[in-house]
């Protein structure tokens, strides 16, 4: 009787942990920048490289919404469809395929997070497929 208790307790708590962690990358945005993205997304692409010394790393991640308009509004974005240098740098690292990679076009926008010291956040939204391309870069 007690080893039954013992184990439903067990898998209770190894289903609170796993509920714990169900709302995915969105929530390691928030926890790193402070700010949210729209839970509602499907995880198309993520690469990163190898943790650094210090805490260093690149990570890249593509995010595609079935309805963009939330995006729209989280920040002002920029119109402008420029792929930053470090941005191509960072991607080339990563060995990221050019499919999964923003391209200067006509109504991508970007918009760039930036917090103390060096790190820095690359967002880029295409409206059109509801794509968000997020490319972090922590020093």
């Amino acid at each position: 009787m007690k080893l039954r208790i013992v184990r439903a307790a067990l898998l209770l708590f190894a289903l609170m942990l796993t509920g714990c962690q169900s709302k995915g990358y969105g929530q390691v945005i928030e926890d790193n920048w402070d700010i949210s993205i729209p839970e509602d997304y499907e995880l198309l692409y993520e690469a990163s490289s190898d943790l650094g010394f210090h805490g260093d790393n690149e990570r890249y991640h593509v995010f595609a919404y079935s309805e963009s308009s939330e995006l729209a509004d989280i920040v002002t974005w920029l119109d402008d469809a420029t792929i930053n240098a470090r941005v191509a740098e960072i991607l080339n690292g990563l060995k990221v395929e050019e499919k999964y990679r923003p391209t200067a076009r006509s109504g991508l926008k970007r918009y760039t997070f930036r917090k103390e010291g060096s790190s820095r956040m690359y967002w880029y939204f295409d409206a059109v497929n509801g794509l968000l391309y997020v490319v972090e870069d922590f020093f």
